[in-house]
C-alpha cells in the first residue's frame, strides 16, 4: 500500500484518511495581522503549517472546513467581552464582508470547501459544523 506523507507527522494510506476532515479556525485578518486589536500572538508563525495542511487535505480530497467569525456591523451579535470594539464609532471586528473578516493571505477558499460562520468562540455553538461532519462520515477526535 502506498503511504502519503502527512504534515501531521504520520504516514497513512489514502483509505485511512476517509473518515477525516481538516477544520481551519479563525485564520482571519482580524486575528492574524499584528496591527489588529484581536491579533493572536503567534498566528502568523503557524501560517506556513496551516498552508501545508490545507494543501495536503486538498491533495487527498478530505473535506476542508473554514470556520470563521462574522459579526453584524452594528455589533448586536457580539459577546459582551468584545462589545467595546463596536462602541463609540468603533469599526468592530470580523464584520461580515470586510477585509478584517477575510482569510489571511495566502489562504483562500476554493470550490468544494465548506464555510461555517460563527458568532462565538466555539465553531460548534449554534452552527451546523457538527451535523455536516457527521453527515460526511467524519469521526473525531483524531489523535
Amino acid at each position: 500500500m502506498a503511504f502519503l506523507r502527512s504534515p501531521f507527522g504520520k504516514n497513512r494510506g489514502r483509505k485511512q484518511w476517509e473518515d477525516c476532515a481538516l477544520v481551519v479556525i479563525d485564520m482571519q485578518n482580524d486575528f492574524c495581522l499584528p496591527d489588529r486589536a484581536l491579533c493572536v500572538k503567534g498566528a502568523m508563525g503557524c501560517l506556513p503549517k496551516v498552508e501545508e495542511a490545507v494543501k495536503f487535505a486538498r491533495e487527498i480530497k478530505v473535506p476542508l472546513f473554514w470556520v470563521c467569525r462574522e459579526h453584524d456591523p452594528s455589533g448586536c451579535d457580539i459577546e459582551l467581552t468584545r462589545a467595546h470594539l463596536f462602541q463609540n464609532g468603533g469599526a468592530g471586528t470580523c464584520v461580515t464582508g470586510t477585509e478584517g473578516a477575510a482569510l489571511v493571505e495566502p489562504l483562500t477558499r476554493e470550490e468544494g470547501d465548506h464555510y461555517i460562520a460563527k458568532k462565538r468562540w466555539s465553531g460548534f455553538f449554534n452552527t451546523h459544523l457538527d451535523s455536516v461532519l457527521k453527515r460526511l462520515g467524519v469521526t473525531y477526535p483524531r489523535r
